[in-house]
């Protein structure tokens, strides 16, 4: 009787291709030798999807931190263009930062 798993699910936040996977392998061809790499393991899928979407909403909403300083600032205004030629590849990555950017991002055709 083959032996359960620890983790059902494992999200690579910094690696090759981040995201969420079901095994070790998969997760472990993401993070080996890569510099930097983060990932963690969770015990149910739900988890790794509610850890995933919150590291998300916190990479979105990155603030610049303005430094202190005695000269007046001026506002600056800036649009972001995110372009795609409509590919297959990465999708469901590209999908999902739609979902939770569009707010944030003007998608261009």
């Amino acid at each position: 009787m083959a032996k359960k798993p620890k983790y059902q699910a494992y999200v690579v936040f910094k690696g090759r291709k981040p995201g969420i996977y079901k095994d070790w392998n998969s997760t472990n061809a993401q993070v080996h030798r890569f510099s930097g790499e983060d990932q963690r393991g969770f015990t149910t899928l739900e988890a790794a999807v509610q850890a995933w979407e919150e590291h998300a909403r916190t990479v979105a909403n990155v603030e610049i931190k303005e430094e202190e300083s005695n000269s007046p600032s001026l506002p600056v205004a800036f649009d972001v263009l995110v372009k795609s030629d409509g590919t297959v590849r990465g999708q469901f990555q590209l999908q999902h930062q739609k979902t939770i950017l569009r707010h944030r991002y003007r998608w261009i055709r």
